[in-house]
């Protein structure tokens, strides 16, 4: 006992005593404590590390992508569907913008038309140049079009087609030449040979 011992040498066994009955077994139960953090740290993160992997994935053009929220943690949920509701509204918008470009592009391709019909049936000197400028005017609109569908899904992927920029070069000095000549200058087009064809869409490039 403690009274038949003196004073360091109980404190000595009290320390003996602390070690064996309190020590020993919290250092024996924090290896299995700290698995088990670790491992619920690592299914809590897990998660995160999947959406985020998720989200880098996903493509700019790709609508409809939300983060999927049934395996994360509940204090993730608040910010995750944050996110959701944000990408849900850019969706929204970018579909009103693309209806939008569709509706003027319609309404102005039908009036052009109608006018280039005109002009065939004109027999005047300027029918040809005014033919040729209402081209111009279409190829506008559908520029227009492109790049509001560009703007709409953020680098959307479109299929390209071979494009020839000789054709591409004349199509724009012919629209050019007459306000260039009725202003007594001249214009020329040097074209070299063996120019490659060009990949990509005709609307965005001339």
């Amino acid at each position: 006992t403690f009274d038949d011992l003196t004073a360091q040498d109980a404190l000595i066994k009290a320390v003996r005593e602390m070690l064996e009955h309190v020590a020993l077994p919290l250092v024996v139960l924090m290896v299995p404590v700290a698995f088990v953090v670790r491992r619920v740290i690592r299914q809590a993160f897990g998660s995160l590390e999947e959406a985020a992997t998720a989200i880098e994935a996903a493509r700019g053009h790709e609508r409809g992508f939300r983060i999927d929220t049934s395996h994360l943690p509940a204090e993730a949920l608040p910010f995750t569907d944050a996110v959701n509701d944000l990408l849900g509204r850019l969706d929204d918008a970018a579909m009103r913008q693309e209806a939008f470009a569709a509706d003027v592009a319609h309404e102005l391709r039908t009036p052009l038309a109608v006018l280039s019909l005109e002009f065939d049936r004109l027999d005047h000197d300027d029918a040809a140049r005014l033919k040729n400028d209402v081209a111009g005017m279409r190829r506008l609109v559908d520029q227009l079009m492109l790049l509001a569908q560009v703007d709409a899904t953020a680098a959307a992927q479109f299929p390209l087609e071979s494009v020839s920029l000789v054709e591409i070069a004349r199509d724009v000095v012919s629209l050019l030449a007459p306000a260039i000549i009725a202003e007594g200058k001249a214009i020329t087009l040097d074209v070299g040979s063996g120019i490659p064809m060009a990949r990509g869409r005709r609307e965005a490039i001339a």
